[in-house]
């Protein structure tokens, strides 16, 4: 029964496949009648995988995913889950000692992961013919069930690390796409872990970093947004994306925002550029494509006189593609928005002093003495409704927006100029979303000779493709003389002549 080519049986293994009835059942018994058989059905069933992955799981999965059926695999979902908590502990927020344990064994889970990778290209066993390309997601991560307060995740402040710096972790070569995210699931990875596995695959082409939170996460414990802006810059800054990174997404988290009129706190001083953006910019500025989104300042894509950043004219010179997403109502890391709002309400200072109050305390899981444990647990209790956006009676107020005409010209000026320095661009675009009625963006897309728009945007607006083209999509608000300018030169520096701007009717975005 093996005497035919491979190719033979692969054949037959897709016709079962794609039988009707009972055929998905055949197929383990079909894969006992030859080892041609087997391999036909094994191309099929190990294409692709999602699976839950704990420490008392590895070693299954280890012997069930030898290098020949490794050699498969084209995408595999992995899900980290970690052990569970003692039931006399549920209800009990994380400690640095829960967290350091919960960081040992996702170390240990994904080195191993990385290292069964690495083995299906076993020379032995590989098929250089058929070398195949994978697509890793490595999504959680997730705790099992446990008796915990129904009100509060115990797992809801803490995020969770490795307590390795990545040297003792094999490199991948053979994953070309890869993502990584929270999935939502009430326990966030360190955003610091995302460049370092990056770093381990050196032929990736497309990365993914979906290190957003849910809107209410951990709520107004904006120490908490602070230790992850400074672990995200600590981390891009301690590696490099692989040279073969062609597509770069990040979506960094935003500070939970219980109310348009709510005072925001200043992670970044005005006028001082934000680290968080200007590290992703370094760490992309040879990428192809760039999308990054959440809070994000416009330093990101223009550096003020206060950075000493020699790169700022070079960066992106290669990137062809660039979508920046700011956050809702453009709120921005020097405590500004781009959107401003009526006229405060009465309540709003009492809500103000509550929100500065929150930005100076650590949850419940940060104490180092008993005293700092019942001074957070007291304030956590006091304030639980609040922080954590569950009261009924939030502050109501009008709503964010009025574009700030200072503030948005400025942006879109900045966005511009830096449009202007990119030599292979053919498209870009800046949005962000605030409070209206539809909740439809405020976007600007610029499209290079040659690049078709959207929609029937060239044809309706009767902008030829032979130039340059500028959308805007902002309601009734209109940008200055000067910034429009500023659109109009964009190919001045690149390809002469100037820009077609066009103003999009309300409700025609992309």
């Amino acid at each position: 029964m093996d005497s035919w080519p491979q190719e033979v049986y692969d054949k037959i293994g897709s016709f079962l496949d794609h039988a009707v009835g009972e055929a998905p059942f055949a197929l383990p018994a079909i894969a006992t009648v030859s080892t041609r058989f087997q391999h036909a059905v094994e191309r099929r069933t190990f294409r692709n995988i999602c699976k839950s992955i704990s420490l008392s799981e590895l070693e299954t999965f280890e012997q069930i995913m030898t290098p020949r059926r490794g050699q498969n695999l084209r995408r595999l979902e992995v899900i980290v889950v970690l052990p569970s908590y003692p039931k006399d502990e549920s209800g009990l927020f994380e400690t640095d000692k829960d967290r350091r344990a919960n960081d040992a064994a996702a170390t240990e889970i994904i080195r191993r992961l990385f290292k069964c990778i690495r083995s299906f290209d076993d020379e032995k066993a590989l098929d250089h013919e058929r070398r195949p390309l994978l697509e890793l997601d490595i999504t959680g991560p997730l705790s099992l069930p446990d008796q915990r307060n129904p009100y509060v995740l115990r797992s809801r402040f803490s995020f969770l690390n490795l307590i390795s710096d990545g040297e003792d972790f094999p490199t991948v070569p053979r994953v070309v796409k890869f993502s990584i995210d929270n999935n939502g699931l009430g326990r966030h990875w360190s955003p610091a872990v995302a460049p370092l596995l990056t770093s381990k695959l050196t032929n990736v082409k497309t990365v993914e970093w979906s290190l957003d939170n849910s809107e209410k996460d951990w709520g107004l414990y904006y120490s908490l947004d602070k230790i992850y802006r400074d672990d995200l810059v600590r981390g891009i800054r301690s590696t490099k994306l692989p040279k073969s990174v062609q597509d770069f997404r990040c979506v960094v988290a935003s500070p939970t925002l219980m109310s348009p009129q709510q005072v925001l706190p200043k992670f970044t001083e005005a006028g001082i550029d934000d680290p968080v953006g200007l590290a992703l910019r370094e760490l992309t500025k040879n990428c192809r494509k760039v999308e990054l989104g959440g809070f994000l300042a416009k330093s990101t894509f223009e550096t003020s006189r206060n950075t000493q950043d020699a790169d700022v004219e070079s960066c992106w010179q290669n990137t062809t593609h660039l979508r920046i997403m700011l956050p809702k109502y453009g709120c921005s890391p020097d405590g500004t928005y781009l959107f401003d709002v009526g006229d405060v309400d009465q309540d709003a200072d009492d809500y103000e002093e509550e929100v500065r109050a929150a930005l100076n305390h650590l949850p419940p899981g940060y104490s180092v003495t008993e005293e700092e444990r019942e001074a957070a647990e007291e304030f956590f209790d006091d304030h639980l409704d609040f922080l954590l956006g569950e009261e009924d009676d939030e502050v109501d107020g009008p709503m964010r927006n009025i574009p700030n005409n200072q503030k948005m010209n400025a942006t879109l000026t900045a966005f511009a100029h830096r449009c202007s320095l990119m030599p292979a661009l053919e498209e870009a675009v800046l949005e962000v979303f605030y409070d209206s009625e539809e909740e439809w963006p405020f976007q600007v897309w610029c499209f290079a000779p040659h690049t078709l728009g959207h929609f029937n945007w060239d044809k309706n607006f009767k902008a030829g493709i032979d130039s340059w083209r500028v959308y805007f999509h902002v309601d009734e608000w209109r940008p200055t003389a000067a910034t429009l300018d500023a659109f109009v030169a964009i190919p001045g520096k690149r390809d002469g002549g100037e820009s077609i701007i066009s103003f999009l009717p309300w409700g025609d975005y992309a």
